[in-house]
């Protein structure tokens, strides 16, 4: 038999169609965007050599101009989908200023039948595939899309469908024939007798197989992902047993409430009203009777719980000190928590009767000699034997989070899996106790996706792959129906003149975030931005066009701040695993560490003069030469976000002088370091935005104020302080939009902001397998 031909593209366990448009791995469809698909076939079809960024953003975006952050974002996405890291590239090689090159050995395959064309760009491995797909047998419906994905929008849901294949089993034989030889392009192998045999082998397999045995774990995948709120402040969230209403939480100026609606329909129902509280957990019972969630009140620094029937009524305390969301037993006569004993040191796994009474001390974890329970909350076996939690540590400064199993007989530990992440979000068994989801957060990426953890295996893999962020996770009793938030921030870096600071124009666009902003004495800013897929510092002209990347594929680089001279940037990264000081010269090259030791050190500044370098490490300042040496220590109390003044003297930082203190307090101390010279309160109506550090702080051109950010009514501006001690008073008037960070151009005539929103949004997956 003959036909026309058609390339199929093999590299490792990925096959690439470009008739069908799709890739796939193992037998099984992997979700790309169009263009991601577009550049990852580009890079296939050349792969061996280096594809300039000019040459790909024209053949991926022909007569069309993208920025090269687009492109940037776009291979992140496929390393993501290919199951890489920046830092062990296995496909997609970054040449610096050059450009990408597939580095992976691919199989050209032109099947015509019976007649196989192996062409190979390597060592040539001459592999036979025999699959046997069963879709059609389990009633799996498969959807033709030319992009890979069919995007559906009705009733004020969009709904995100990846090309859908089959996930019963694909069976692989992958017969080596002639290992180490270099066979030509277009040489003809014909196998008909092999393929015969083998033929006859895998059908006899596949009839002894019992696909009753298979564990949902190995076939979990996402099909079909649809939010249901767009009202970008939803906090977290959990589904009821049967999937068919949601408990969450949403935040309205400051205040939290507590909702509840149906899955299929927008129909919600008011269960508590708003407070200033902060939902850490939502919990239904077992039966779906009742809800169970964790609030943490302004100025309680323990989680009260409460009980509160899904049908309505009036809540109920249980508890005043849980620290995490709870998870029930599976008879649902008990829940488990974690409690932080501030007294003893002690992270506490508890368990208690589901009325909150009845409380025993299962496990206990101390820091820092034995790590700790993060505060994303346990999650009790299907069959009721182990409660699996979170267990940080931080090993050479590098703070490590992976799941462990707690036995309930007698609080012994057991080790789960061996793979570690930056950090993880939540945890929420599989129905019958394969695995577990949860969201985490590697340390090589910017994003938190959603993760499959097999069990008792260990085995561990990506669900999702892609630029969104992903909070908790909320699983329906027969696991079909994930709930979950799906968070994005969306920050843009905007100029506003210094006498017309209300009137911003927005310099960069897309859906990234950028974090700090600084500037160059020529009138360039440099930037941290997660445009790349990862936190890259990053430099542009004032309005936006000519953005250049400075760092790639070594971790995760934040705190941009430009030396004076103009001759060096110094940042933190965590390229060599811990969070260090690192300096690099201002067009990207030459990197060189300037800290190093087991604690993390962030946020550097450099000294008007450029000699000097200021940091903060384990709760302290710090300070080293620009050009190398030993560090010296400037406070001895919690202090932070620290910046020189202008004349280089002093110092300006936030500074707790209170153990334990809710907010800092704006301080200055000499540049040589001892206790603070000046302490500043905030206007009383005035909250700092405190996301993982305190906000940033500017002086005055002049010398005689601090700026600082302020938020009001969840609207950020920026606070002028006066260092002769008079009220501080607000400098800008946006009425919209928080501020991450911001700086004054060198002449002072432009101030760069990075502004935007937090986009935080209520997503069911359905039809999960």
């Amino acid at each position: 038999m003959s036909g026309s031909k058609s390339h199929l593209y093999e590299f490792g366990p990925f096959r690439l169609d470009p008739e069908q448009r799709c890739l796939v791995r193992d037998g099984c469809f992997v979700p790309l965007t169009p263009k991601a698909y577009e550049l990852l076939l580009v890079l296939v079809r050349m792969s061996g050599r280096v594809v300039g960024k000019d040459e790909l953003m024209k053949e991926v975006w022909p007569n069309t101009f993208v920025e090269e952050g687009n492109l940037t974002q776009h291979i992140f996405a496929l390393r993501k989908a290919l199951g890489e890291s920046h830092n062990e590239p296995q496909y997609i090689e970054t040449i610096p200023r050059r450009g990408y090159r597939f580095a992976a050995g691919v199989l050209d395959v032109r099947d015509t039948g019976t007649s196989y064309v192996f062409e190979t760009h390597t060592e040539a491995q001459i592999i036979t595939d025999i699959e046997q797909e069963t879709a059609h047998e389990r009633g799996v419906e498969q959807t033709d899309s030319s992009d890979g994905a069919a995007f559906e929008e009705s009733s004020g849901q969009v709904t995100f469908e990846t090309a859908r294949g089959s996930t019963a089993p694909v069976f692989h034989l992958k017969h080596l024939i002639g290992a180490g030889k270099r066979w030509r392009k277009s040489s003809i192998i014909f196998l008909p007798p092999l393929i015969a045999v083998v033929a006859v082998f895998i059908f006899g397999l596949y009839r002894s197989f019992d696909q009753k045995n298979i564990k949902p774990a190995a076939l979990f995948e996402v099909r079909q992902a649809v939010k249901i709120t767009n009202t970008g402040n939803v906090t977290t969230s959990a589904i009821s047993p049967d999937g068919k209403y949601i408990a969450y939480a949403i935040d309205d100026d400051g205040k939290q409430s507590l909702w509840l609606r149906q899955a299929a329909i927008a129909s919600q129902s008011l269960i508590a009203a708003p407070a200033e509280v902060k939902y850490i957990g939502i919990t239904f019972s077992t039966d779906g009777d009742y809800i169970f969630y964790v609030v943490y009140s302004k100025g309680r620094g323990t989680g009260l719980l409460y009980q509160v029937p899904v049908l309505g009524g009036d809540p109920r305390q249980l508890s005043a000190d849980v620290g995490t969301p709870v998870t029930f037993s599976p008879d649902g006569k008990h829940i488990a928590f974690v409690r932080a004993n501030q007294a003893s040191g002690e992270d506490q796994l508890m368990v208690a009767n589901a009325d909150g009474t009845g409380e025993r001390k299962l496990a206990v974890r101390k820091f820092p000699g034995y790590g700790w329970f993060p505060h994303s909350g346990p999650a009790w076996s299907p069959d009721g034997k182990v409660i699996a939690c979170l267990a940080a540590s931080v090993i050479d400064g590098v703070t490590n989070t992976s799941v462990i199993a707690v036995r309930v007989k007698d609080g012994a530990e057991e080790t789960i899996t061996t793979q570690n992440w930056e950090y993880i979000g939540q945890i929420t068994w599989i129905s019958d106790g394969s695995g577990l989801l949860m969201t985490a957060r590697d340390h090589a990426s910017a994003f938190y996706q959603i993760w499959l953890l097999s069990y008792p295996d260990g085995g561990v893999r990506s669900v999702t792959s892609d630029l969104n962020n992903y909070w908790n996770v909320s699983l329906s009793a027969d696991s079909k129906i994930l709930a979950t938030v799906q968070r994005n921030q969306l920050y843009n870096i905007w100029l506003t003149p210094f006498d017309e600071l209300n009137h911003a124009t927005q310099v960069t666009s897309g859906a990234s975030t950028y974090f700090s902003v600084s500037w160059t004495p020529d009138g360039k800013i440099v930037y941290d931005s997660a445009a790349s897929g990862n936190a890259d510092i990053w430099m542009m002209k004032d309005d936006g066009k000519g953005q250049k990347q400075l760092t790639a594929d070594v971790g995760k680089n934040y705190a941009s701040s430009v030396s004076a001279d103009g001759r060096y940037i110094v940042f933190h990264s965590n390229r060599s695993g811990t969070y260090h000081v690192w300096r690099m010269n201002v067009d990207g090259s030459n990197p060189i560490q300037l800290t190093r030791g087991t604690n993390e050190t962030l946020l550097p500044q450099v000294s008007p003069d450029s000699r000097w370098v200021i940091y903060q490490s384990n709760g302290n300042l710090w300070r080293v030469p620009i050009d190398g040496g030993e560090p010296v220590r400037l406070t001895d109390k919690q202090s932070a976000r620290a910046v020189f003044s202008p004349d280089g003297k002093l110092i300006a930082c936030w500074y707790w002088d209170t153990p334990g203190a809710e907010q800092p307090r704006l301080a200055i101390i000499h540049s040589e370091g001892g206790q603070p010279v000046r302490l500043f309160e905030s206007p009383p109506a005035v909250t700092l935005p405190i996301f993982i550090f305190p906000p940033t702080i500017r002086w005055a051109r002049d010398g005689r104020a601090l700026e600082y950010i302020g938020n009001k009514h969840d609207v950020s501006n920026i606070w002028v302080q006066p260092l002769d001690g008079s009220p501080a008073r607000q400098l800008t008037k946006w009425e919209s939009d928080r501020i991450v960070s911001f700086a004054w151009s060198p002449g002072g005539k432009q101030l760069a902001v990075s502004r935007g929103f937090d986009q935080n949004d209520l997503v069911l997956i359905n039809d999960l397998r």
